[in-house]
């Protein structure tokens, strides 16, 4: 059953797999990196999409909670961006 807020998403998947994906989260995160918290610190990303971001933030020393509730979306994320950080729902 998919939450609110959600529909689509399983449907457009794999082309929000590619955009997310082609992003770099540097790049994406550029102007507002300055206000991130230094490592470790605790990360909570609520709508996880990729992965993209939860992998990044573990890489720099943060413990990460990931929840993505698209199931498409939370299976791809786990294959691109396999541990050390989890993805829940």
């Amino acid at each position: 059953m998919p939450v609110n807020g959600t529909e689509g998403y399983a449907a457009e998947a794999a082309a929000l797999l590619r955009q997310y994906e082609g992003i770099p989260f540097e790049a994406v995160h550029r102007a507002v990196r300055h206000l991130f918290p230094a490592p470790p610190a605790r990360v909570l990303d609520v709508g996880a999409g990729t992965g993209r971001d939860p992998a990044a933030f573990a890489a720099l020393g943060h413990a990460v909670v990931a929840v993505e509730p698209t199931a498409a979306l939370r299976e791809a994320a786990r294959a691109l961006h396999p541990p050390p950080h989890r993805l829940g729902r």
